[in-house]
């Protein structure tokens, strides 16, 4: 009898560790809501202003590619090519929480620097960030970042 008592235990332990896993797997967020464009505003102690990515996945489930533009409409603020984005790098996600490091390149006036954060993304794909921008127009200065995806690439 206490062997069975035993396994009883056993089992409804293990059906409720199998429920917290179900649980954890249905709060993360689907990845596959992540790729496309987006635009939203760039806010500051200068004020706001319009930014729209382009977010691709990689070869890694939870790391993308983004290039990054200072304008509403995924064109460059002044790159003299006329197509490359003002800042390219990655953006990493983990539950909801997102990382983002992109490296600035701007070449009229000539420009290089980071912009770091970290920040949410919800099932809806709309991102919130808090940022540092570092570069020759600012010095570790905070910035916010809210944008919504606008279409799938």
């Amino acid at each position: 009898m206490r062997k069975i008592i035993q396994v009883i235990i056993t089992l409804m332990i293990l059906s409720c560790a199998n429920e917290e896993s179900e649980e954890q797997i249905e709060q993360s967020l689907d990845l596959t809501v992540v790729e496309g464009k987006y635009k939203g505003i760039w806010s500051w102690h200068l004020g706001d202003g319009l930014i729209s990515m382009v977010v691709k996945p990689t070869s890694y489930k939870n790391i993308y590619a983004v290039d990054y533009y200072e304008s509403n409409n995924y064109r460059p603020r002044s790159q003299s090519d006329g197509i490359s984005p003002d800042a390219r790098g990655q953006m990493t996600i983990e539950d909801e929480i997102v990382r983002i490091s992109l490296g600035v390149d701007i070449d009229n006036p000539p420009c290089t620097g980071n912009f770091e954060g970290l920040g949410t993304i919800n099932d809806k794909a709309q991102l919130v960030l808090t940022m540092n921008i570092d570069d020759c127009f600012a010095e570790n200065v905070p910035a916010e970042w809210s944008l919504e995806k606008k279409e799938d690439l």
